[in-house]
């Protein structure tokens, strides 16, 4: 009986440490020169910060079907289920040598992001939602700055973090069949 309890106490204290909000602030700056990839977790008394991942971007870089993937999984699983938004806030400069250019390129990139929006709108709970992007028809530069502040649950994560690598599955198997020369 006693292992009982004690079991159940485990069971309890596991499902307690799921059920504590994590807060996560993500930064993105994306300029012609360099990306900036800023988070800090806030998981109760932890806070794990980090900096400048040029690794990740690289990773973004080199898989973008996986990448396309986990975003697609992510929305499939309905953003609403893994957390909220506290602040969403997107500023943008668009700015090329001629003046058509950059209209076309705003044009483009509003309709963009704008559809994003609608679409995060839709699926997310938003309390401070800012979207700001300007052309620059003076001089050329391209800026994105990203700011976001999500409140979730770990088990939340945890449960789409399932969901997707079930679903990336059949990918990652793929590309190691061309990669051995298997064929499709």
């Amino acid at each position: 009986m006693s292992a009982l309890i004690v079991i159940l106490i485990i069971v309890a204290l596991i499902a307690l440490i799921l059920c504590i909000p994590a807060k996560v602030d993500l930064i993105i700056r994306y300029t012609e020169d360099e990306t900036e990839f800023d988070y800090v977790i806030n998981y109760a008394f932890l806070k794990i910060k980090k900096g400048k991942s040029g690794r990740l971007m690289q990773f973004l870089k080199e898989h973008p079907d996986l990448v396309k993937h986990c975003l697609y999984t992510l929305f499939k699983y309905r953003l609403n289920r893994i957390g909220k938004f506290k602040k969403f806030e997107l500023t943008g400069v668009v700015g090329l040598d001629d003046a058509m250019d950059t209209a076309l390129v705003y044009g483009s990139a509003a309709g963009f992001i704008y559809n994003l929006v609608g679409l995060i709108e839709r699926n997310i709970d938003t309390d401070n939602l800012v979207i700001d992007l300007k052309p620059d028809f003076n001089e050329p530069k391209i800026f994105i700055d990203f700011k976001s502040i999500i409140i979730t649950k770990i088990y939340k994560i945890l449960g789409w973090a399932w969901y997707s690598y079930r679903k990336a599955i059949p990918i990652l198997k793929a590309r190691g069949e061309k990669q051995n020369g298997k064929p499709d």
